[in-house]
């Protein structure tokens, strides 16, 4: 029997199906770090909750705010009532944005936690009550979107518009939970 790689011509074959072999191999294992991310053309389930999740805290931010408004006098709890209404509009319109890029429909009005604050909220007829009880519910209702945004940015969520989205928005709520805790010491209430 012959040795296939005695004659040029094998020997040449090998060569050429080796460097074949080393070819492929260096090009699936492309390590040329040049960090391009591709953006994901879907939202996966994740994506959906944290962005359903961001619609209803945004639509009830809003409804709060517009709330305090018509019924506390107290000038730090309506400018803090008003900052609501302005930042959340904002990020509620970052986020219909978000949304439609992916033709993905967010889900209108208030979850039903939100509808029960609220209707808690409207009942009460004393202002000082009423301040207190909206700054209150303010700091827990942030400190559970933080905890939310925070979940997703260590979670599964793969958009990137997504992503940016909360990384835009997580430092805006840590601060609105920050201020509306700066009220709650300012104003000695307590749960």
């Amino acid at each position: 029997m012959t040795n296939p790689f005695a004659t040029k011509a094998g020997s040449f074959i090998w060569g050429l199906l080796l460097t074949a072999c080393v070819m492929t191999f260096s090009a699936c294992n492309d390590d040329d770090d040049d960090n391009s991310v591709v953006t994901p053309t879907t939202l996966n389930t994740t994506d959906k909750n944290i962005i359903d999740q961001a619609a209803y805290a945004n639509r009830s931010e809003i409804e709060m705010g517009q709330l305090a408004l018509t019924k506390s006098t107290d000038s730090v709890i309506r400018n803090f009532a008003q900052m609501m209404i302005t930042h959340h509009t904002s990020a509620q319109a970052s986020l219909d944005s978000v949304a439609g890029k992916y033709s993905y429909s967010l889900p209108t009005g208030l979850d039903s936690t939100s509808q029960k604050m609220k209707d808690s909220l409207t009942a009460i007829t004393v202002d000082s009550v009423f301040s207190r009880e909206y700054i209150l519910g303010q700091r827990d209702a942030h400190a559970q979107v933080r905890s939310k945004l925070e979940a997703y940015q260590n979670g599964t969520g793969q958009n990137n518009d997504v992503k940016a989205y909360v990384s835009k928005t997580l430092p805006v709520v840590i601060n609105h939970e920050t201020e509306a805790d700066t009220i709650i010491s300012q104003r000695g209430y307590v749960q």
